[in-house]
């Protein structure tokens, strides 16, 4: 969205440190079948990923419990051991640590120098297969609906509305046209656009960050140098008025001698 209006105070809370911009934040979950479900209000985009998730946990506890009749269906995929009661839920690499309260899988990231091994990069690349049904879907989504693929530019209270209505007609596309490769690489150049976007704003307010240095250093300067031109007139004026006051003492004791000698 458009930077709100306000203090830096006020809208650093809408400002996304991972894509760069300042906007709203939605979960939405997509099934296997491409059709999207849940969507949560939104939240300001420094919330993070994974707290929205947490947030969200009473729906991700039902929707990934195994239901009856699913408990002997064959089931090889990680975090099987520690979650035997629930399905697998894929996620990106901002979910670090959520495997813990659920069964989430997500690529595995580099611990300090230490590069990853070849089985955690075939990993990865697994994960990453099976979640660009995601990336089809929202690619679909902004193709069908400027309003998600541009700045959001009206009142806040309605952005849920607007949001939740394109998520539904989405849904309804999916069902006649079901999901292609192209969706995906529709998304792509959407988030490479709004980054691009990101990148510019952020130089462009480096910019008025080092005008704004500029300006104040010479002001500074500016200032100083008034303030020593106004000392260094103010102790002329008394090097002057004790010069003057020596001269007059001088001059009366002049008087005086020549008044002693007549």
């Amino acid at each position: 969205s458009n930077r709100p209006r306000g203090n830096h105070r006020e809208s650093i809370g809408y400002y996304s440190g991972k894509h760069h911009l300042y906007g709203y934040k939605v979960e939405v979950s997509v099934l296997p079948t491409g059709l999207a479900l849940n969507c949560t209000p939104h939240a300001r985009g420094s919330v993070s990923d994974i707290t929205l998730f947490r947030e969200n946990a009473e729906f991700h506890v039902n929707a990934l419990k195994k239901q009856s009749s699913e408990v002997n269906l064959p089931d090889n995929d990680p975090l099987h051991d520690t979650h035997p009661d629930e399905w697998a839920v894929l996620t990106d690499k901002g979910y670090q640590g959520l495997e813990v309260d659920f069964r989430a899988i997500h690529p595995k990231t580099r611990r300090g120098r230490q590069p990853l091994t070849i089985a955690e990069v075939n990993q990865n690349d697994r994960i990453s297969h099976d979640r660009v049904i995601v990336e089809n879907y929202f690619g679909r989504m902004k193709t069908l609906w400027a309003l998600m693929a541009d700045k959001y530019r009206w009142d806040e209270q309605w952005y849920d509305l607007y949001f939740k209505t394109c998520l539904a007609l989405t849904n309804v596309h999916v069902r006649l046209r079901p999901l292609r490769s192209e969706d995906g690489e529709h998304y792509r150049r959407y988030d490479y656009r709004l980054r691009a976007i990101g990148v510019d704003g952020e130089e462009e307010e480096e910019e008025r960050q080092q005008e704004y240095r500029l300006n104040r250093r010479v002001r500074v300067e500016t200032n100083s140098r008034r303030h020593s031109y106004a000392d260094a007139d103010a102790t002329s004026r008394r090097t002057i008025s004790e010069q003057d006051e020596l001269s007059e003492s001088f001059g009366s004791e002049g008087e005086e001698e020549i008044v002693t000698q007549l």
